[in-house]
């Protein structure tokens, strides 16, 4: 496979990095090079043309030093993380376009620190105080780190956020079990239910008493639910009494004519998807 264009980082804006970190003695340079058929970023002392490890703090420098030797040949500058320092890293991927999506909006408000826009300008970088609880690191668009990992820095504060640094200990903890702690198990709403397949479950649906409903729903119709997504739920419900397999609802509605982007956006700090959460609901039965 060909290489794809270079991408173009964000200049950095050296001012605007927090003094705090400015301090700390572990600052590297990074460049975009082609590896494993990506454009990937890797780090480099700020002293020569060695590589830098996240794991070997001799090979971390100084912040005046990674300024004066990011525009040699260098598309950044970038702070190593260790425990000692007590700072961590969220990182927020592809949730910036022509604006902040609101999955990542309501994360970067609920942990309320320094905040930037990463390199290519589609993601989200939040530093804040605390440690990473255990078990769970990365998961779909959402990072955290605190250890043996560097941070790209850009300097592009994202407004309406603190420029400081803050200790937002309790607030990891809350963010990090919503995002990384195991789903309970959900009851299915009927028991002893046969595992059928797509047709014969649809054919199922379509013959019952309400079938005539079930089949406007499944060709499009929101006809009398008031909106799009009170549609949307209904069928979900309707699916889901003869389903306990959200692979198979999830399967079914897109299969269906009331599928439409928004199935997979993702609209909840936890980085689930509307589809998904709109499934969990019916699974526990909510009503639209």
């Amino acid at each position: 496979m060909n290489a794809t264009e270079k991408p173009t980082a964000l200049v950095v804006k050296p001012d605007l990095i927090p003094a705090e970190i400015k301090s700390i003695i572990a600052w590297v340079v990074w460049r975009y090079e082609w590896a494993y058929e990506k454009w990937t970023k890797v780090p480099y002392r700020t002293g020569g043309a060695i590589n830098a490890s996240s794991t070997d703090p001799s090979t971390w420098g100084k912040f005046d030093s990674a300024i004066e030797r990011y525009p040699k040949g260098f598309d950044g500058i970038g702070f190593m993380l260790s425990k000692e320092q007590g700072i961590m890293g969220v990182d927020l991927d592809h949730c910036v376009g022509e604006a902040t999506k609101p999955w990542a909006l309501a994360i970067i408000f609920q942990l309320n620190t320094y905040t930037e826009f990463s390199p290519s300008g589609t993601g989200l970088r939040i530093l804040l105080k605390g440690t990473l609880p255990p078990n769970g690191r990365k998961k779909d668009a959402i990072e955290m780190y605190d250890s043996a990992r560097y941070l790209t820095i850009t300097g592009h504060h994202r407004a309406g956020l603190p420029h400081t640094i803050e200790n937002r200990a309790e607030e990891i903890q809350a963010f990090h079990q919503r995002v990384f702690a195991k789903p309970q198990a959900v009851k299915p709403r009927r028991e002893n239910i046969s595992t059928v397949s797509d047709g014969e479950l649809l054919e199922k649906a379509f013959r019952a008493r309400n079938g005539a409903k079930v089949k406007a729903l499944y060709d499009g119709s929101v006809d009398g639910y008031g909106s799009h997504s009170s549609a949307d739920m209904a069928l979900c419900n309707e699916l889901a009494f003869y389903s306990s397999d959200q692979s198979q609802i999830d399967r079914l509605f897109r299969a269906s004519r009331l599928y439409r982007e928004k199935w997979d956006e993702r609209h909840f700090a936890d980085g689930r998807t509307y589809g998904e959460a709109t499934i969990e609901k019916s699974m526990r039965g909510d009503r639209a």
